[in-house]
């Protein structure tokens, strides 16, 4: 099951999602929450100077929180060649961070993918 969390964003603007449960609780056939197992991050059409950041921030308490990855975007697109991290998770939430530097435009997106 894939989920969109961001979907085009523009990315002239910084981006804080919030914690987000790794354990999902889409309905199921066997009444079981769903798991991450991977994250796809991926931008297209970026103008200014190319030194956004996206930070993965993870915790198993939402009060604290560990950089778990931070990427730099530094193309104009990474399309064909977008960050796709697999995950076997060992704490509950995950957070997004952009802050957009100084890029003027683009559009940034973040897929969840859940086991099925």
């Amino acid at each position: 099951m894939i989920g969109e969390i961001i979907k085009n964003y523009h990315m002239n603007n910084d981006l804080d999602t919030g914690w987000i449960p790794v354990f999902s609780q889409y309905p199921s056939t066997i009444d079981e929450p769903k798991q991450l197992n991977s994250i796809q991050i991926y931008w297209q059409d970026v103008s200014g100077n190319f030194d956004g950041e996206i930070e993965i921030l993870a915790s198993s308490n939402p009060d604290t929180s560990s950089i778990g990855s931070k990427i730099i975007v530094n193309s104009v697109s990474n399309i064909n060649d977008s960050y796709l991290l697999v995950v076997n998770p060992s704490f509950e939430y995950l957070r997004f961070i952009y802050r957009k530097n100084n890029i003027l435009n683009g559009l940034l997106s973040i897929t969840l993918s859940y086991n099925k």
